[in-house]
């Protein structure tokens, strides 16, 4: 199927789908981390604690590690190219829905539904890497991918220092997530030209289940640990982490799910750093 696809589109055209698959990776990598440096704005101006805080980067983080494998696998359903709209679609209308929160409750919400979107949109990245390069530019499409993904993360630093300096229009921390909606719908308008349509794989089925046993189990080990604190860390709350903890640890290494654990804790590693760091500073 993959030398199928690649056949039938010219060798001109599937290096501007790349751009267009990349440029959402890159997007969802600048997200990641361009609302950690808005953080101070964001809790001053939406008056919101810092449990609530860590929770809009921590929540986004769970969503996403959550549900990236059952992205993927609606990708081998539905096809990688309708599937990647729906993301890209989703992450831009989500992206809007952060920039207009009125409260640190409601930014939380946005952020879990933005995680959700980024897990549709991101696994079809890679699948149409491996759809478009089956021939020796392969290793030449994927160094493109890694360079992109390794900038975005600097790029995302960068990139809400100077948003929330400028103040664009007083906008301030809003600007973070209103970045989002006009690439957002760029990468659509590209997509929809250009992005083929490729068979779907048959036998292909989803986990949904598991993908909720480890949303409740991430959620549960997380939770506590964000809102213990305000709680005075009650005996309930060791009894909810136990819970979760219990849960997580029963996915063996061979479930694909297995692999959302490791996504997410790398993710929240490099986040909680960050958060620490941050803390030291403004103390």
């Amino acid at each position: 199927m993959h030398q199928m696809v690649s056949a039938n589109l010219d060798t001109s055209r599937r290096w501007w789908v790349l751009a267009i698959v990349v440029a959402a990776q890159f997007m969802f990598g600048v997200d990641a981390f361009i609302v950690n440096v808005a953080i101070p704005t964001i809790a001053a101006e939406l008056q919101a604690s810092a449990a609530e805080i860590e929770s809009v980067i921590a929540i986004y983080l769970i969503a996403y590690a959550t549900l990236i494998v059952t992205g993927g696998r609606l990708g081998d359903i539905h096809g990688t190219r309708p599937v990647f709209l729906a993301g890209v679609l989703g992450f831009t209308l989500t992206s809007l829905w952060c920039a207009l929160a009125r409260s640190g409750g409601e930014l939380i919400a946005a952020r879990l539904a933005q995680g959700a979107t980024a897990a549709l949109m991101v696994p079809q990245v890679l699948a149409t890497l491996h759809l478009l390069f089956a021939d020796h530019a392969r290793g030449r499409a994927f160094a493109i991918y890694g360079i992109v993904l390794g900038l975005a993360g600097a790029a995302g630093f960068a990139l809400g220092g100077v948003l929330v300096r400028l103040d664009l229009a007083g906008l301030g921390w809003r600007a973070v997530f209103f970045v989002n909606v006009p690439f957002g719908f760029l990468i659509i308008a590209a997509a929809v030209m250009l992005m083929p349509s490729v068979p779907r794989r048959a036998g292909t089925r989803l986990d949904i289940p598991g993908a909720i046993v480890l949303f409740i189990g991430l959620l549960c080990v997380i939770g506590p640990l964000l809102f213990g604190r305000e709680l005075h860390w009650s005996p309930w709350i060791w009894l909810v982490m136990a819970v979760g903890a219990a849960i997580l640890a029963a996915f063996p290494p061979q479930h694909a799910l297995f692999a959302s654990l490791l996504t997410f804790a790398l993710s929240v590693t490099v986040s909680a750093a960050f958060l620490t760091s941050m803390r030291r500073a403004s103390g």
